[in-house]
Formats: C-alpha cells, structure tokens, sequence
C-alpha cells in the first residue's frame, strides 16, 4: 500500500471521529434555557413577524411575544444621535415612500410606516390600515419583551450605537438573552469585542467556512466561536428575491449551491449541535418548509408567521424529554 493512500485513508478516519465525536477536541457549549417553554425545536420570528404587522415594528414584536416564540429577530440601524432604530433598511422608501436614510436623519425625524409595502420574504404587498405605524427604538423592544431571547442583526454601526448597544443590553439585564452578529465579517467581531457576554450568531463567511470544511472533512477540526448558524433555505418567495437583487443568472448560481448545501447538511447539523451550536434556517412560512428543515435535523426555524407556531406545537408536539 502507497504511502499517499495510507496517508488519504488516515485523514478519513481522523475526519469521521472528529465529525461524530467533536468533544474530544472542543469544548461542548452550555445549552441554551428555552424561556417558559418545553418544546426541543427553537421558533425564532423574523423582523417580529412581517406577515402579521408592520416589520420590525414595536407591535409585531409583542405581537411575536404573546404568541409564544423563543426569539425575535430584528435589525438596527443607527439615526444620526446614535440610537439603535429597529430597522432592515436604511433608506425609507420601501417602508415609509421617502427617499431618505436612516443614518441621516435624528430618531425624532424618522417618518411614519407606508399603510402599504411589500415585505422581503412574502409574495403579496402588505397593508396595515388599522393605526399609524413608527419605526422603534431597540429600547421599546427590551422594555415590552423583557423575558425572550431577541437577536439583534447589525446592518451598520457606529462606535457609538455600538456603545449604546453595549449599554442597553446592560441596563436591560439582557447579556444571557441577546444574540448579536452581522452579516459583515469585520462588524461581526467588532460586535463580539465590545460586547462579550452576549450570544453570537455566524456572519456570511464564516457559514461559507463551516460549510467549505464539512465537504473536506475539516470541519471536526476548526474553531468556531459562535453560537448560532442561521442558514437560507430556497423558498419561492426567496428565489425571487434574489433574482431581482441578482438578477437571473446569479441568481441561478446561488440558489443551486444552496440547495446543494441544504441537501448534504444533515450529518454537519448534527456535529453543530453536539458541540452546543443551533442551527436554524430562513425564512420558512409554512408547515411543509418547517417539515422540511426538521428532515435536516436543525435546531428551528425562522419565519415571518407567529401564528404558525402554537399551530405547529400543538399538532407535532415537539416536547423536551
């Protein structure tokens, strides 16, 4: 036998017990307490909830929080005084019909909610007629939600929101119940840095990483620092949003390497959670997508459809042994 295939077969079988045995390398993360719940599989409700009531609103994130879910996903941008606004855009026109940035105007000056818009991961324009709607300030969202774990995704920062950031989230008690990251690298770590208490979630290369090591078998190997890996599925709705981000042939290329990820991911999700870190994948809003990610075996799911999830405890009974 050839040295080289003495050698392939030595990798291979290092690789498998660093895949099905990651304790012996790693240490484990403590497990997460799912607040007042005793269902093993995680329901985290994006940007409060857009199908219900206006995104990333004040009233679609207690809306989220009454109806039982374990974290609440937002966004935040910085207004010009530095105050963390609960928002996916920075310009306005989508939400508020204004060709105006957040970043450039005080948290007083931000217009009202557009009574009709198209959210992101839905197919139909939303209208919400019922009030008049305002962008929040991340503080209205700790004091009405007080016992959930909320994940904070930073679309831009300044040194000081990060600041206020960083003192919210201790004025709050909130260190065990926050999960703060960045799709950007460079914030990401930032984030870590300034505030070191908190959960993190993986930025975009850092997936990338994790995924690119399982298919060489390295990924028993590499560090990983984070506690969350939050992952696409290709839904319709998300096909069609990146072919108009993307446009058609990009987007051709990015749908099939996630799908193809998604379909081989079920050993890697496994080794993720033997080493303390959850898995859950976006933006799934109906009972099948949730099937289908479960198949995956991950964590949870994420979706813009609150009502969905007392539906789906109650009818699949996921409950902690």
């Amino acid at each position: 036998m050839s040295i080289f295939l003495i050698a392939a077969l030595a990798y291979i079988i290092l690789a498998y017990i660093a895949l099905k045995y990651p304790h012996i390398l790693h240490p484990i993360k403590p497990e997460l307490k799912k607040p007042s719940k005793k269902f093993t599989k995680w329901f985290m409700v994006h940007r409060g909830g857009s199908a219900e009531k206006p995104e990333n609103t004040l009233d679609a994130h207690v809306n989220s929080y009454k109806k039982g879910c374990d974290i609440l996903e937002l966004d935040i941008i910085p207004s010009k005084d530095s105050i963390p606004v609960v928002a996916h855009d920075n310009n306005l026109m989508r939400l508020a019909g204004k060709n105006l940035r957040i970043t450039d105007l005080n948290f007083n000056e931000l217009p009202n909610y557009l009574p009709s818009f198209t959210p992101h991961f839905l197919s139909e324009t939303s209208t919400f007629s019922d009030k008049t709607y305002k962008f929040s300030a991340l503080e209205e969202i700790f004091q009405n939600c007080p016992d959930v774990y909320i994940n904070i995704d930073v679309k831009i920062a300044t040194p000081e929101m990060i600041e206020n950031l960083k003192k919210l989230i201790e004025k709050y008690n909130r260190e065990e119940l926050t999960i703060i990251g960045s799709s950007k690298h460079k914030l990401a770590e930032s984030l870590r840095k300034a505030i070191p208490g908190a959960y993190t979630f993986m930025p975009m290369r850092k997936v990338l990483i994790v995924y690119l090591s399982y298919l060489v078998g390295l990924i028993g190997f590499i560090k990983i620092t984070e506690d969350f890996m939050d992952v696409p599925i290709m839904t319709p709705e998300f096909i069609n949003l990146k072919k108009q981000e993307m446009g058609k042939f990009r987007a051709f290329f990015y749908t099939a390497f996630v799908k193809f990820f998604v379909s081989i991911s079920k050993p890697l999700n496994i080794h993720l959670r033997k080493r303390g870190i959850k898995v859950l994948y976006w933006t799934l809003n109906t009972e099948e997508e949730f099937d289908y990610a479960f198949s995956k075996e991950c964590d949870g799911v994420i979706t813009d459809k609150p009502a969905l999830i007392p539906q789906y405890y109650e009818k699949h009974g996921y409950l902690a042994g």
